[in-house]
């Protein structure tokens, strides 16, 4: 072989080299850059609890707390909405106690709409209700003083009593229609 050839093919492995290698480095940060951005499409696919669970420090704790619970009075976890709407009560001055027991009397009414948790906790911020013994407070003005729940009712109860006749001194016009009246029962009673 000539000179020229084998210069023409080292040249050609180098060349080859060159573009491999160059291939290779951009192969890698292009790889890298869509695990990056496959990463980034995994967090934004997240859920808002799942989120929470990858940011935890002692406020996030309690927030768990929150969010479990809400998991399990609805069937599913927080929504990034209702995650905001239950920090802005959270930063309005309600604690966690408040939405707790808000997402308690949910459940206890058998409510599966968040709204109607929002619902009480707007309640209580309009009603100035920030310690739990206001709630407790607002409670016990909500109920009844005297409840018969606990009472069983008897056949007295619901037996018919013929009301007191008027009396004709007050009432002449009726004078005529009671004594028409007691006439027509004596009929009645005679006839059975």
């Amino acid at each position: 072989m000539s000179e020229s050839k084998q210069v023409g093919k080292q040249v050609g492995k180098q060349d080859r080299k060159q573009v491999g290698n160059q291939g290779g480095k951009q192969d890698g940060k292009q790889s890298s850059n869509t695990l990056n951005k496959l990463n980034e499409t995994k967090l934004d696919d997240l859920s808002s609890s799942d989120h929470l669970a990858l940011n935890r420090d002692d406020d996030d704790d309690q927030f768990s707390e929150v969010a479990k619970e809400f998991g399990q009075v609805f069937g599913y976890p927080p929504n990034q909405t209702q995650v905001q709407m239950i920090t802005s009560f959270l930063t309005d001055g309600l604690t966690t106690w408040h939405i707790l027991e808000a997402l308690k009397r949910t459940a206890e009414a058998g409510v599966t709409n968040p709204r109607y948790t929002q619902a009480i906790l707007q309640r209580w911020m309009s009603l100035k209700a920030f310690t739990p013994e206001d709630v407790d407070r607002l409670d016990k003005l909500r109920q009844p003083k005297f409840r018969d729940q606990d009472r069983k009712f008897t056949r007295e109860d619901f037996t018919f009593s013929e009301p007191p006749k008027p009396d004709p001194q007050l009432f002449p016009f009726l004078a005529a229609v009671t004594k028409e009246d007691d006439a027509d029962a004596e009929q009645e009673t005679d006839r059975l």
